[in-house]
């Protein structure tokens, strides 16, 4: 049984790193997935993602992620990797050191690792009611008998994208380009049933253009990403953000949202 630190290093390509059986499985899934993340970028070019943080402290960081259903692309799946500091003294100019967990709504995890997660304390503790009473207690004795940590390909697309973009993980790309933690808001993400149903762009992760010094990321164009997804535009209306919990106001267009990043 492998049981090294959880950071992006260790797991992205090993998902036994967090513990439990280091099964067969998770390695040939792991090279399709390889294929099927260089498929998808070559589609589509880039990648939804949102990133919250605290303007005052960097001991919390989240990605939010969006990827199209394989079966169905007008449902949209969402990912968080949440990073957690274990060094309240760490002066490094990277994150990529603390420690990571996941969710993601979209089926293939739900059915066969959010048990697994839940047991070994690794899914995002703010998202954990996402997941149905089912999800969480039920052993996946037959999608999962080993009980393997594993991931299915949402959450490949996600740890392999950043572990591809190490930019993204420096402190200074997120206070510049973060939202405030604030607005990280559980209610906002739906749960692994509710993905099932159809989704307006009001619910999606808006684009919008990421610059460098060195380079220019993909530019903003609106509203293309959800023609190309099949999904209609009319009637997005803006959400509110606020201390009650209101959802956020977001718009769509193509690119990469002012956290994002392209191939």
């Amino acid at each position: 049984m492998n049981q090294l630190e959880p950071i992006l290093a260790n797991v992205v390509m090993n998902p036994s790193a967090f513990g439990g059986p280091d099964t067969f499985k998770n390695v040939i899934t792991k090279n399709k997935y390889i294929e099927k993340y260089n498929e998808y970028m070559k589609k589509n070019q880039t990648v939804a993602i949102e990133v919250y943080r605290d303007d005052n402290k960097m001991d919390e960081v989240y990605y939010h992620f969006q990827f199209p259903s394989d079966s169905n692309p007008e449902v949209i799946y969402d990912v968080v990797i949440l990073f957690t500091s274990t060094n309240k003294d760490d002066t490094s100019e990277t994150i990529d050191r603390y420690h990571i967990k996941i969710f993601s709504n979209s089926p293939g995890f739900a059915f066969q690792y959010a048990y697994v997660y839940n047991k070994r304390d690794l899914l995002v503790p703010a998202l954990v009611d996402r997941f149905s009473n089912a999800e969480l207690n039920t052993p996946p004795d037959k999608s999962n008998p080993s009980k393997a940590v594993g991931y299915d390909y949402t959450v490949f697309f996600a740890l392999y994208h950043l572990k591809l973009h190490p930019n993204h993980l420096r402190k200074a790309f997120i206070k510049q380009y973060g939202t405030n933690i604030s607005r990280f808001n559980p209610e906002d993400i739906p749960t692994s049933r509710e993905v099932f149903q159809r989704r307006s762009p009001a619910q999606l992760l808006s684009f919008g253009k990421i610059k460098k010094k060195s380079k220019s990321f993909v530019e903003h164009t609106k509203n293309k990403v959800f023609s190309a997804l099949g999904i209609s535009t009319t009637g997005g209306k803006k959400r509110a953000s606020s201390a009650r919990g209101a959802r956020k106001a977001v718009k769509a267009s193509k690119g990469i949202r002012a956290k994002r990043s392209s191939k």
